[in-house]
C-alpha cells in the first residue's frame, strides 16, 4: 500500500509520505525503507536536504522528531559485523558508531550502524543525505538543516559531538575521493 502513496505523492514529495508514516499505514519497515529509497534516489544533494528539512519541520515537539528519526533508522540494514571496527567508528561520541564509506561510479556511498537508536537514527541522516554523490557536492554542502529542523539543538553534547564527527569523517573521504580522483 506505501508504494502506491509514494508513487502517487511524486518524486521529492515527503508530505504524503510523512502523513502515511504518521498515521501508521507503513505495513513494515521494509515499505518504509522502499518509500524513503524512492523519495531520495535521483535527487540532486539540496533537493535531497530540502526534502528532509520538508519532512522533518513539521513536528513541533522534538520528543516526536526523535521518535520518527528513530524508526526511520530502523529500516536500515545493520552494517556487517565486518565493518564494525575501529577503523570506521566514530570517535567523541558515547555510544559506538560507526560509518562504512565506499566508492562507486564516481560517488560515494555511507552506511552506518550503532549500538544507541538516537545515534542510528541521526547518523542515518546524514548518510542518506550524502549518499550517492559526488565528492565535490559533499563538500560543498555543510548539514545546516539540522539546526533548521531542531536537531542539534536537543542532543547531548557528545551526541552533538558525534554528528559533528560523522560530517568530518564524510567531509574528509569525499575529499580523499577527488584527491585520488585528481592523481589518476
Amino acid at each position: 500500500m506505501v508504494r502506491e502513496v509514494v508513487q502517487g505523492a511524486g518524486e521529492g514529495d515527503w508530505r504524503g509520505f510523512r502523513d502515511f508514516y504518521s498515521l501508521g499505514g507503513l505495513e513494515s519497515a521494509l515499505d518504509m525503507q522502499w518509500g524513503v529509497g524512492v523519495l531520495l534516489g535521483e535527487m540532486s544533494i539540496e533537493a535531497k536536504r530540502d526534502a528532509l528539512v520538508e519532512e522533518l519541520a513539521p513536528f513541533e515537539d522534538h520528543f516526536e522528531r526523535f521518535a520518527y528519526i528513530v524508526d526511520r533508522a530502523k529500516s536500515n540494514a545493520p552494517l556487517p559485523e565486518e565493518y564494525k571496527i575501529d577503523a570506521f567508528l566514530i570517535e567523541g561520541c558515547l555510544s559506538r558508531l560507526w560509518v562504512y564509506p565506499e566508492f562507486k561510479d564516481g560517488k560515494c556511498y555511507f552506511h552506518t550502524d550503532s549500538d544507541a537508536a538516537i545515534t542510528k537514527g541521526t547518523s542515518t541522516l546524514l548518510c542518506d543525505l550524502y549518499s550517492e554523490e559526488s565528492p565535490e557536492a559533499i563538500i560543498a554542502l555543510e548539514p545546516d538543516f539540522l539546526a533548521e529542523v531542531g536537531i542539534t539543538q536537543h542532543l547531548s553534547p557528545n551526541r552533538r559531538n558525534g554528528l559533528t564527527n560523522v560530517r568530518k569523517r564524510i567531509k574528509a573521504y569525499a575529499e580523499l575521493c577527488l584527491k585520488n580522483a585528481e592523481n589518476q
